[in-house]
């Protein structure tokens, strides 16, 4: 029983655990490069190889790092840089998946 999947968040489950296994070590070893995570994230349109969207609000982006790093909450993340900015090693990590961004 139960509602069926409409499927909606797969892109989004996807692109999470594809930060998660080509960044994840560096993001749970060095607050600096979560902190550069959050900002790849927040005010982010993260495009797919199919061309679907994934987006991060600011709140949604400090839940994220938290999940990646294993511990927290999103509140220790919360505007913990400058939303929009994607640092390199984050843009040729995740395009070597097909993944591409743009600012919302």
């Amino acid at each position: 029983m139960g509602v069926p999947s409409s499927r909606l968040f797969r892109n989004r489950k996807l692109f999470e655990l594809t930060v998660d296994r080509l960044l994840g070590g560096r993001i749970r070893a060095d607050g600096a490069a979560a902190i550069d995570l959050w900002c790849a994230l927040a005010n982010i349109e993260w495009i797919a190889p199919d061309g679907d969207i994934v987006s991060y609000s600011q709140r949604a982006a400090g839940e994220m790092v938290a999940w990646i790093r294993e511990e927290g909450d999103y509140i220790d993340w919360y505007c913990s840089g400058v939303g929009g900015q994607v640092a390199s090693w984050i843009e040729t990590a995740l395009a070597e998946e097909g993944w591409t961004w743009r600012l919302m």
